[in-house]
């Protein structure tokens, strides 16, 4: 949200710092087991520390693209899902084969765009130097 409203990417970092304060006050009122706040600030910790240095490092143009294809490849994933949702609808009929299908193909699409993608920033990470 923030990069499309226009904010520089060392700001979009930084709120992702704040994130980590709302998962445990959410989890210390009891809203949230506190698995899932505790591997999303480990997460988050190691993303933070990737993200400085490559806003230091990559264009900030280059950046953004890498988040547009995330968008856009996440919307690929929830795509492919969408006959599963109309089929228990009652909308549509599908196979539980083709079903079985779609949503390996969600899950292949969504885990290769994160390995892609963190794995090309952190490779213009260590190549480039400024």
């Amino acid at each position: 949200m923030l990069s499309i409203v226009g904010y520089p990417s060392v700001v979009n970092f930084g709120f992702k710092g704040l994130n980590c304060q709302s998962l445990f006050t959410y989890s210390a009122a009891g809203h949230l087991q506190l698995a899932a706040p505790v591997l999303l600030l480990v997460g988050s910790t190691i993303g933070i520390q990737i993200g400085a240095m490559a806003t230091t490092r990559i264009k900030e143009i280059s950046i953004h693209k890498f988040f547009g294809i995330a968008v856009a490849l996440a919307g690929v994933s929830r795509a492919l899902v969408i006959p599963n949702y109309l089929d228990k609808l009652g909308k549509i009929a599908i196979s539980p084969r083709l079903q079985d299908i779609l949503s390996a193909s969600s899950v292949f699409v969504i885990y290769g765009t994160i390995i892609f993608l963190a794995m090309g920033i952190i490779v213009l990470v260590l190549c480039k130097r400024k």
